[in-house]
């Protein structure tokens, strides 16, 4: 009998804990699981913006064969210089003829070459062809009478030329060989102490001939070689005269 009570009660309690440890276990509430989120990935860092590369610097301005002959103004300050080509002739027979009681007849006539300033201001309108307006002053130049034993002044001429040319040229490179021609104002002012048959107060249409080199020191700055001759009209007409002039010109 108490060997049957021993079994009960042993299987009673074995039952009792197969029920009761899976209520328990029912009761705990598992661990939520965790959830592994992947880390991110670096983000990659921004390329460094390229320097800027410097700007070139500007090649120096040279000039080309065609940019010597460009269009525009220019302007330019000469030294010059005259030989009166008929004066000293038309002098001497004007002497030789006074009467025979003059003391001068026969007398030998110096005319001096004056010298004197000149500028110019011009606009270049085509490669080979430009206008421009000249003007030219010249010092008093003497015209003397030497008889071998004393000399006097008879005469002192001073001439101012403004005349406007038309100028051709024959290149268009560096070194620019022109021509010109023109007309304008020829005004003589001078003294004729002896009273000769010679004119030295007017105002007269004169007209102007010559050529010369235009040679650029670089795309601005020239040195221009020019000569010429100036015919006068009307009653001064004996002041024809060759000229010469050197000088520096700017183009703009």
């Amino acid at each position: 009998m108490l060997r049957l009570t021993v079994l009960s009660t042993t299987t009673a309690f074995v039952a009792f804990l197969f029920l009761a440890i899976p209520a328990q276990a029912d009761e705990i509430e598992p661990e939520p699981a965790v959830e592994y989120e992947p880390e991110p990935e670096p983000e990659p860092e921004p390329e460094p913006e390229p320097e800027p590369e410097p700007e070139p610097e500007p090649e120096p301005v040279r000039a080309r064969d065609d940019d010597y002959a460009r269009n525009g103004f220019y302007v330019g300050a000469n030294v010059t210089g005259a030989w009166y080509v008929d004066l000293k002739d038309d002098v001497k027979e004007v002497v030789d003829n006074l009467p025979a009681a003059n003391p001068w007849s026969g007398t030998t006539v110096d005319v001096e070459s004056p010298v004197g300033l000149g500028v110019r201001a011009g606009y270049r309108f085509h490669p080979r062809v430009a206008g421009e307006i000249e003007f030219h002053w010249f010092s008093k130049a003497k015209v003397e009478l030497d008889d071998s034993q004393s000399t006097i002044t008879a005469i002192t001429i001073e001439t101012i030329n403004l005349t406007g040319n038309v100028k051709g040229y024959l290149f268009t490179g560096r070194v620019q060989p022109f021509v010109l021609a023109g007309g304008g104002l020829m005004h003589v002012n001078g003294t004729n102490k002896l009273g000769l048959d010679i004119d030295t107060d007017a105002d007269v249409f004169a007209a102007r001939f010559g050529g010369g080199l235009d040679f650029y020191v670089n795309r601005n700055f020239a040195v221009v070689v020019e000569g010429g001759y100036v015919l006068p009209t009307g009653k001064i007409d004996h002041l024809d005269h060759v000229f010469w002039s050197v000088g520096l010109q700017y183009r703009f």
